[in-house]
């Protein structure tokens, strides 16, 4: 997961790299490398920068995806057996 903004947010919360690591208990590298999207940030870091920053969480997403999910379900034959077996396919579209 990665800041939609990388840095924005904290510089306009006028918030030190270093006072964010502090706080969350981590190094400063560790905040570099979330602000960079070169680290995964877990729910309740997440959860702990959104109260920080006082935005809701989707601030830290991107836009979501355009795209449709198709769910077809298809009966096919296994060939080991003779019975009937439903498979389901999820495309994105």
């Amino acid at each position: 997961m990665a800041f939609k903004e990388k840095n924005t947010l904290r510089q306009q919360a006028g918030i030190t790299q270093q006072e964010i690591a502090d706080f969350l208990a981590m190094s400063r590298v560790n905040v570099i490398n979330m602000e960079k999207g070169r680290q995964r940030i877990s729910a309740p870091v997440l959860y702990l920068m959104a109260c920080i920053y006082k935005k809701p969480i989707n601030e830290f997403f991107p836009e979501p995806l355009n795209f449709e999910l198709q769910i077809k379900e298809e009966v096919i034959k296994v060939p080991a057996k003779t019975k009937k077996v439903k498979k389901r396919v999820i495309k994105l579209i």
